[in-house]
């Protein structure tokens, strides 16, 4: 049994609990852009950066539910290690990044939120290399859709593929 937080015992209390809540609609959605709150529509990444041109990037994808971040310290500590194997370099320490997501939880103010945290490599250099200095930590905060409790208690089909990405370039210190 997996265990969230003290007003949920376990994941299938959770579902009932997200299913009879009204979620809030939101008419101007905020993000942190490498650390300052901006709407979503005025959030912008240079297209030199390598997370968009190569998609050399990391994220991960965490819930809340009333404003309450759910397994916070596991999904960053996956996070960290997706950034250590990627050779990337969070700009932020833990403490800050989760004051931000708390942040934007406030700011967009919906019962349940589907959290991305995403970093990208950073400026391209010389057509190959990046700069580790010039990452892009974004963290959006949305309103998360919630599945039918069919789905959540019977889960949904998979395939996976297994499947390792060579790395690329060098990055700049």
């Amino acid at each position: 049994t997996l265990y969230t937080n003290s007003s949920c015992k376990k994941n299938t209390g959770c579902v009932k609990q997200m299913m009879n809540k009204r979620i809030t609609k939101n008419s101007k959605e905020f993000c942190c852009l490498n650390g300052n709150i901006v709407p979503i529509t005025k959030a912008k990444i240079p297209v030199t950066d390598i997370g968009m041109l190569r998609g050399y990037a990391i994220f991960d994808s965490i819930a809340a539910m009333n404003g309450k971040i759910i397994f916070f310290d596991e999904h960053y500590k996956r996070f960290e290690r997706s950034a250590k194997i990627m050779h990337l370099k969070i700009p932020s320490s833990k403490l800050k990044i989760e004051a931000m997501i708390y942040k934007l939880l406030r700011k967009n103010h919906y019962d349940f939120s589907r959290i991305k945290l995403v970093l990208t490599g950073g400026k391209l250099v010389g057509g190959l290399d990046y700069d580790v200095r010039s990452a892009n930590l974004f963290i959006l905060a949305q309103k998360g859709i919630i599945q039918k409790e069919k789905e959540y208690l019977k889960g949904v089909k998979l395939i996976t593929y297994e499947h390792q990405r060579e790395k690329i370039g060098r990055a700049h210190v």
